[in-house]
């Protein structure tokens, strides 16, 4: 049996934004989804970040406090 379709909603955001700006996307993300399973952490949704080149990345955010666990993609 096939599973259906998740319904998502991705965010593209400018080269250069601010930290602040992304403190307030997340703010509304987490006003606007209010409710949820408590046992996850963020109201009832997944959150993920993207970053190219993915490895790299990752290596520099080992040990980051609040992160348990990252996936590399290739």
């Amino acid at each position: 049996m096939a599973l259906a379709a998740k319904p998502h909603v991705r965010f593209q955001v400018e080269k250069n934004i601010q930290l602040e700006q992304l403190e307030g996307l997340l703010k509304r993300i987490v006003e606007a989804q209010p409710g949820g399973c408590r046992t996850c952490g963020l109201a009832g949704f997944d959150f993920s970040i993207v970053v190219d080149p993915g490895p790299a990345f990752a290596r520099k955010l080992e040990g980051v406090p609040g992160v348990s666990g990252m996936t590399v993609g290739f």
